[in-house]
C-alpha cells in the first residue's frame, strides 16, 4: 500500500469543506425525523377503538335497512383498511428500529472525528467511548477546524 496515498489523494476544496462541517452540524436534525415521536402502532390501536365507536353509534342510529346495509359495508371497509394500518404500521416499527440503530452507529462513527451536531456528543443511545478516542478525536477535530478555516 502507497504510504502517501493521503498526501496523493487531493484535497477538499473550502467550499467543500464548509459544506461538510454544516452537514455534520445539522446531524441532530436528521435525527429528529428518524426518531419518530409517534408510535404507529399505538394510533393504529386508536383507529380500531374509534371505528368499534363509529359502528356501534352508526348501528344504533340507522334509520331504515338501505342505511343499515350501507353502514355494514363502509363499516367493513374501514376494519379492513384499520387491518391493513396495523399490520403496515408494525413492519414500519421494525424498520423504524433498524434505522435509529444505523442512525446511531453513523453518529458515533462521524462524531469520532468531527464535532456532530454542535454538541460534545452526538444524539446516540449509547456512548461506550474512552478516553483515549475521545482524545484522539479532539485532536483530529482542532485539525479539521484549522484546516476550515
Amino acid at each position: 500500500m502507497n504510504d502517501n496515498w493521503f498526501e496523493n489523494h487531493g484535497t477538499l476544496s473550502e467550499d467543500k469543506k464548509k459544506v461538510l462541517y454544516n452537514e455534520l452540524k445539522k446531524f441532530d436534525e436528521y435525527g429528529d425525523a428518524i426518531y419518530q415521536d409517534q408510535d404507529l402502532n399505538v394510533i393504529a390501536k386508536k383507529f380500531e377503538a374509534i371505528t368499534e365507536y363509529a359502528k356501534s353509534y352508526l348501528n344504533e342510529n340507522a334509520s331504515d335497512s338501505f342505511d343499515q346495509v350501507t353502514i355494514n359495508r363502509n363499516i367493513k371497509e374501514i376494519e379492513k383498511k384499520v387491518r391493513k394500518f396495523k399490520k403496515e404500521a408494525k413492519k414500519v416499527q421494525k424498520h423504524s428500529t433498524r434505522l435509529t440503530a444505523l442512525y446511531d452507529d453513523i453518529g458515533m462513527k462521524f462524531n469520532r472525528y468531527f464535532e456532530v451536531g454542535g454538541a460534545e456528543e452526538p444524539k446516540t443511545k449509547h456512548n461506550t467511548e474512552t478516553i483515549e478516542e475521545k482524545k484522539l478525536r479532539e485532536a483530529v477535530r482542532k485539525e479539521i477546524r484549522n484546516l476550515i478555516k
